[in-house]
């Protein structure tokens, strides 16, 4: 049975094809809008690019994937389950980050480190059906790509890295952008591309983002009992 790395690596070796080629949004008289200018919208826009390659190669692999994208807009993208994977199920999420210059890339946020992840148990993930501990691993496919609104839809975005890894191999210690409660990735390309977090494993990066929940405390938090 192949290991989660070897799997992950076959993964990220099948998505080498996927470059940006969008245009506009078509409407239904046929008319085409430009892409707007909005970076927000290059994950969205990848997390459906993608999936067609997750199936394709999760198929060749006699993996079953569940698309829960239109289940839930809260965690995981898809779910991976069969016989290659053992009796594991793997919560698999789609992220980006945007290249800067140099070594640095924006910070994508890798999920919450309040809600569900502060209550692995008990607290379904949001409108869908499992609980976060009910995974046995939690995979990321990262985009990190260069953006320029000045050029055309479709050089817009260029993507220069796609990296398939385990969440807590792309995870720094410093929360997400902005005031939400989100874990932040990594601010350096080349420590996603060698995985190189702050943690030697997911029970360590599991514990300091549980802690960090409670040590800054949301509105709506509620520390574990």
């Amino acid at each position: 049975m192949p290991s989660s790395e070897e799997l992950q690596k076959e993964l990220q070796d099948s998505l080498k094809p996927i470059n940006w080629n969008i245009v506009g949004i078509q409407c239904s008289d046929g008319k085409l809008i430009p892409m707007p200018p909005e970076s927000r919208i290059v994950t969205v826009i990848l997390q459906a690019v993608v999936s067609p390659y997750i199936i394709s190669w999760a198929k060749r692999r006699e993996i079953n994937v569940e698309d829960l994208v239109e289940e839930t807009r809260g965690y995981p993208d898809f779910a991976l389950s069969g016989e290659s994977l053992g009796d594991k199920l793997i919560a698999l999420d789609v992220k980006s980050a945007r290249y800067s210059s140099g070594d640095s890339v924006s910070r994508m946020t890798l999920g919450t480190y309040d809600g569900y992840f502060l209550h692995p148990h008990e607290k379904k993930l949001s409108g869908g059906r499992r609980c976060y501990d009910d995974y046995d691993e939690h995979w990321v496919i990262a985009f990190i790509y260069k953006w320029n609104p000045k050029l055309t839809p479709s050089n817009m975005v260029k993507i220069v890295a796609r990296i398939v890894a385990h969440k807590w191999q792309l995870a720094s210690k410093t929360s997400g952008s902005g005031d939400t409660a989100n874990i932040g990735g990594l601010g350096s390309l080349s420590a996603l591309q060698s995985r190189a977090s702050g943690f030697h494993n997911e029970g360590e990066f599991e514990r300091y983002w549980r802690q960090y929940a409670i040590d800054h405390p949301r509105k709506r938090t509620r520390a574990p009992e």
